[in-house]
Parts: C-alpha cells; sequence; structure tokens
C-alpha cells in the first residue's frame, strides 16, 4: 500500500476501490473474489489511510427474486467506518448493470431506484457525522449519470 501510495502521490492519479453488497453475505453474492468483505473494507482503509481514494459500488438486482443485492445502510455504515478511521473517501460512484451481463439473472436497477439508494446512502452518512458534503456521490443509471439530490 506504501508503494501504491508513493507513486499515485508522485504520479497524480487517483485510486479507485470496489466495494459491493453492503454486507458479508451480498458481497460473497456478488464477488468472484477470494477475498472476505472484511479484507477488501481493510485493504480501502490502509490506502485511504494515506491517499484519498474513489469507492466503485455497482448495484443490482436479482431476476429471480426481485430482490436488490444491496444493503445501503450497512454500506454507510463502513464508509463511514473507514473515515472515522482516518480513511479518506472523496466520492463514491454508484451505478448498475449498462451491458450484457454474465449471468442472466442479473438485471438493472431503474434511475428511480439508483437515486433513491444515493439519496439513502446520503443521509445515512450524514446521521454518522459525515456531512452532507464530506464525501460526493455519483450516480449512473443503465444509460447515463442520474441528477438525483
Amino acid at each position: 500500500a506504501n508503494i501504491l501510495a508513493d507513486f499515485s502521490k508522485e504520479a497524480r492519479f487517483r485510486i479507485w476501490a470496489k466495494l459491493d453488497g453492503g454486507t458479508e453475505a451480498l458481497h460473497t453474492a456478488l464477488s468472484r473474489s477470494a477475498l472476505s468483505l472484511s479484507e477488501i473494507v481493510g485493504g480501502i482503509l490502509d490506502i485511504s489511510r494515506r491517499v484519498p481514494l474513489t469507492i466503485q459500488t455497482m448495484i443490482l438486482s436479482d431476476s429471480r427474486s426481485g430482490r436488490i443485492l444491496f444493503d445501503a445502510a450497512a454500506y454507510a455504515s463502513t464508509i463511514a467506518a473507514i473515515a472515522a478511521n482516518g480513511g479518506q473517501v472523496e466520492a463514491i460512484q454508484l451505478y448498475t448493470v449498462a451491458r450484457r451481463p454474465a449471468e442472466s439473472w442479473v438485471t438493472p436497477l431503474s434511475d428511480e431506484a439508483m437515486a433513491d439508494l444515493a439519496r439513502r446512502i446520503r443521509a445515512a452518512l450524514t446521521l454518522k457525522g459525515r456531512g452532507s458534503d464530506a464525501v460526493r456521490i455519483e450516480c449512473y443509471g443503465e444509460h447515463s449519470e442520474l441528477a438525483w439530490g
């Protein structure tokens, strides 16, 4: 993490981290990673203590159950915990499925559902002591960036 942080400062590039689901069970269902959610969050915290980063999160629906595979409250708690422990999260990018996924049961969320989740995350972060402008939230629907605020 130190080498990447130092290099990002010298080369002036931004670091993006991937964080999906919000809970261990959702992470396991969505990720093909051998790493647990806590290991990924630990890595995000480690690098974000050194340099600010953007967290990118895909939100999707399971067409078999109609369930959204995302827990906004748990996700916001994780972001707040990263910040409370010295992590620098400058932005969150929420997006849904925009091209044909590998799994046939994966479906995108509507623009309205995406905007609602962005508002819920903003409200939860504000309640957890993060100011409403402390973390920029960008929200993307199936076709473009959404004006959700």
